[in-house]
């Protein structure tokens, strides 16, 4: 299941995930959502399991991110060793598609909300 929850008066939108994730839900959220969405954005998959995500699909989502993102920044949040080094992977990939927001993985979301919230944007 996913939840879009909005935190902070709207700076922030919430995609929280608490089952198996797969390409295609992510890639349909992100070209629903990511038009509409101008501040934030914090995927939450603190009780996810990415297990079915592989490296090529990380490639994929970038280059959808990339057509669709218009936000200033993306954050990530991965309690397990293996989801946080998948979410890196990820931040790689948009770096190297060249995705227009500023991306960070982090293992708390109190550290990523954090970051969110501070004003100093770097695009890439």
């Amino acid at each position: 299941m996913i939840v879009r929850s909005v935190i902070d008066l709207g700076e922030i939108i919430e995609f929280i995930w608490s089952e198996v994730v797969t390409l295609e839900e992510i890639t349909k959220l992100i070209a629903r959502e990511y038009p509409n969405i101008n501040r934030n954005v914090l995927w939450n998959f603190e009780q996810a399991d990415v297990c079915g995500i592989q490296r090529e699909d990380m490639r994929q989502i970038a280059k959808v991110a990339k057509q669709h993102a218009q936000h200033e920044k993306t954050a990530f949040v991965g309690l397990t060793n293996s989801i946080f080094a998948a979410l890196r992977m990820y931040e790689a990939h948009a770096e190297m598609a060249g995705v227009y927001t500023s991306t960070r993985v982090f293992k708390s979301r109190d550290e990523a909300i954090h970051w969110l919230k501070a004003s100093n944007v770097s695009r890439r």
